[in-house]
């Protein structure tokens, strides 16, 4: 119902929209875009969903954010734990790396990416560019 509510006003209103599905544990984020174009002189406007399930979205790979922010192979896979939804202290133990050095690396990611605060760092990585069968999506 939510669903075919966002679609409609969407194609109506010319706008975009988004919603967020839950049935149990499982979550499914839509993002809904309005398309506009002509048909025989006549407007008309299609919507485009796009379907995202946080459970198995694609995050950047190691070799994209050593290409992208000039990272180590270490500062990557910390990213790369940060961006799975660990906290430092435990990025730091799944490493097998103390607090202190995880800090440094942080540090480090900070200096490369020109970001000062974790939640800017993690928004950024969320950007860099993906690829699917060595093309950038």
């Amino acid at each position: 119902m939510a669903l075919r509510k966002m679609i409609d006003d969407c194609a109506v209103k010319n706008c975009g929209g988004s919603l967020r599905l839950v049935s149990g544990c499982d979550t499914l984020l839509i993002a809904a875009s309005a398309i506009p174009f002509k048909n025989n002189s006549i407007l008309e406007t299609s919507v485009l969903l796009r379907l995202i399930n946080p459970a198995t979205a694609l995050l950047p790979s190691e070799s994209a954010l050593r290409a992208q922010f000039g990272f180590t192979h270490t500062e990557a896979a910390l990213a790369l734990e940060m961006l799975a939804g660990n906290d430092l202290a435990a990025c730091a133990i799944h490493r097998g790396i103390t607090l202190n050095t995880a800090r440094a690396h942080l540090r480090s990611m900070f200096d490369k990416t020109e970001t000062c605060r974790q939640a800017s760092l993690i928004r950024l990585l969320l950007l860099c560019p993906r690829t699917i069968m060595g093309q950038a999506v």
